[in-house]
């Protein structure tokens, strides 16, 4: 009886790769750039995907997270206002990216991601990135979970943003510094995603593969909000926003080349083929 249950369980699992690898190879005919690339993808089409969850448990000792955490600011007990936004103060510049350093490797965008610990420490960080390199890294590895997280930091600030916008507006208040982190918003989330579009179809391809459809829809709106409110406008033009030009602010004016505004529209073309490939 033993032995038919190792023959049945051996026959099952047979099936479910023969299944996978196929599903694989016919996904990885119209993607793969290359026979390469093509071999590539088959030949890893029934590993389990590493998530995030996956790395917490494989580094749960405390000398190694310790690493991810080592500018982290524990908060205190505040009793006032005043205390909170002190502490909240504190913590934020703890975890400031420093100026002219450019993570190079998928281990090192990881680990400085992590490191920030609010939606606002995020931002400020993708917003200190260039698209180049941040496309050269994308190319070597693509982390779904990260996208995802970027995505869901991106959607949930703008929707903050705009519902407190809504009400400010209509209590009459000036809008002037919402404008402005909008703008910063918009120029993160537009770098980020270029940079996925620039590193596709490698960078595509992880993510149909390890994505819901639910995730995937997520990732297409934020792809929109970026298309329709482009920071390269909002920037130069915005009347919430600061009037830069390129020399004052070139991460935020600059496209995947560097060659400012002009290369914008070339930017659209890659995030419309990026939400293609996500649909």
């Amino acid at each position: 009886m033993d032995g038919m249950r190792a023959e049945l369980a051996t026959a099952i699992e047979k099936e479910r790769k023969h299944k996978v690898v196929d599903e694989q190879k016919k996904r990885a005919i119209y993607s793969a750039p290359s026979y390469d690339a093509f071999k590539d993808l088959v030949a890893t089409a029934d590993l389990k995907p590493v998530n995030r969850q996956d790395l917490d448990t494989l580094f749960n000792d405390k000398p190694k997270r310790q690493i991810f955490n080592s500018h982290f600011i524990p908060k205190p007990c505040c009793n006032s206002l005043a205390e909170k936004g002190a502490a909240a103060s504190a913590q934020s510049q703890a975890t400031i990216h420093t100026e002219g350093s450019h993570p190079k490797t998928p281990a090192e965008l990881d680990r400085e991601w992590r490191c920030c610990r609010t939606a606002e420490q995020k931002i400020r960080f993708m917003s200190g990135l260039r698209c180049g390199p941040l496309a050269s890294i994308f190319l070597k590895e693509t982390d779904p979970d990260l996208v995802l997280c970027a995505g869901q930091t991106f959607e949930e600030e703008l929707k903050g943003l705009e519902e407190k916008g809504s009400k400010e507006g209509e209590e009459g208040k000036d809008t002037t510094e919402g404008g402005e982190w909008k703008s910063l918003v918009l120029s993160a989330a537009r770098t980020f995603f270029s940079a996925v579009a620039n590193a596709s179809p490698t960078a595509s391809d992880g993510l149909v593969m390890f994505l819901s459809s639910d995730e995937k829809e997520l990732l297409r709106r934020v792809i929109a909000q970026v298309s329709s409110g482009n920071p390269h406008k909002a920037f130069a033009h915005g009347p919430d926003g600061p009037q830069m030009d390129s020399e004052e602010d070139p991460n935020a004016l600059q496209s995947l080349s560097g060659e400012g505004q002009g290369d914008g529209e070339r930017d659209d073309d890659n995030l419309q083929t990026l939400s293609k490939a996500l649909s």
